[in-house]
C-alpha cells in the first residue's frame, strides 16, 4: 500500500455507509472524511470519519498494515439545549449489524473497537451531542 492512498481508508468506509443508507433522508445529512468538514452551516446530523494515529505494519513482511479511524456521529441538540435522544437512538440503529463481524471493503477490513469508545457527550461541537467510536482497520 502506498502512503499516498491512506486517505482512501476513510473514503471507502464513507462510501459504504452512504450506499447502505446510513445517510440520506432518514439518516444523517452528510458524511465528511479526512478532516474536510465545514466550520459553519452544519446539518442537523452528520458523520465524520478521520484517521487516528499512524499507519503501522503488523508483520515483518510487507503488505499487512493496520490503521485506526474515528467515526463520529453528531446530532444537533434540541432548542432547550437537551440532547435529542430519539434522533440519536434512531441514527445509531442505522449502524446495527454493520460491525457485528469484520466489514471487508476491498483490501480494507474494518472492526469496531468496542472496548475503546472515545467519547460520548456534548462538548466537541457547540450545539451538538457526539458519539465517537474507534474503528480498527487491517489492510491486506
Amino acid at each position: 500500500m502506498k502512503l499516498s492512498s491512506v486517505n482512501s481508508i476513510a473514503e471507502k468506509l464513507a462510501e459504504y455507509l452512504i450506499k447502505i443508507g446510513a445517510s440520506g433522508d432518514l439518516g444523517v445529512k452528510d458524511v465528511y472524511v479526512n478532516n474536510f468538514s465545514p466550520l459553519s452551516d452544519l446539518p442537523e446530523s452528520f458523520i465524520e470519519i478521520n484517521g487516528n494515529g499512524g499507519l503501522g505494519q503488523l508483520t515483518t513482511e510487507r503488505g499487512i498494515m493496520e490503521y485506526n479511524l474515528v467515526l463520529s456521529l453528531h446530532v444537533e441538540q434540541l432548542p432547550s439545549g437537551a440532547r435529542n435522544a430519539i434522533r440519536e437512538n434512531f441514527l445509531l440503529s442505522r449502524f446495527e449489524g454493520i460491525f457485528n463481524s469484520t466489514l471487508e471493503i476491498g483490501n480494507f477490513h474494518y472492526t469496531l473497537d468496542v472496548k475503546n469508545s472515545v467519547f460520548s457527550g456534548s462538548d466537541l461541537i457547540a450545539g451538538y451531542t457526539s458519539k465517537v467510536l474507534n474503528i480498527n482497520v487491517k489492510i491486506y
